[in-house]
């Protein structure tokens, strides 16, 4: 584990979005088998709780500054990626688009009983009330489903 000053010591400073920027040729880097932004939490925020991602608000995969960083699960991340608008859209004939995986196959119990209550409120299939939501149409209501 880095200490904060031997984290601090490492980085480049960017003074345009505060950002604290891992010295690596290109994505998240790497430090004694762990990512950076793993260490940096844990060094300045505390223990990441099993299971859970670090993940950046500043969407800058080399920062390290524990401003940007906060944990949360895949899914967490992915729709923080969707919202910001990060995701490749699913045009028809793409490979997203043609791969046959069943829903159930990609989303958790939980998550696949939430799908399929909005997909019967819409009137869809489970695979396009994913799309739906991946599309942010409907963001609230999905809300309003895995809170019950």
């Amino acid at each position: 584990m880095l200490t904060q000053d031997e984290i601090r010591s490492r980085v480049q400073y960017d003074t345009n979005g505060g950002c604290w920027l891992w010295p690596v040729a290109k994505g998240y880097g790497c430090y004694r088998g762990k990512r950076p932004s793993r260490l940096s939490y844990e060094a300045f925020k505390g223990p990441i709780p099993e299971g859970l991602f670090v993940c950046h608000t500043c969407d800058v995969t080399q920062c390290v500054n524990p401003d940007h960083l906060w944990v949360g699960t895949a899914s967490d991340n992915s729709l923080d990626m969707v919202k910001k608008g990060r995701h490749a859209p699913i045009v028809a004939g793409s490979i997203a688009a043609t791969k046959r995986r069943t829903v159930s196959a990609i989303l958790p119990t939980k998550a696949h009983k939430a799908l399929t209550a909005l997909a019967i409120r819409w009137g869809v299939e489970p695979r396009k009330a994913l799309v739906r939501l991946l599309m942010l149409d409907g963001l609230e209501e999905a809300v309003d489903v895995l809170d019950k």
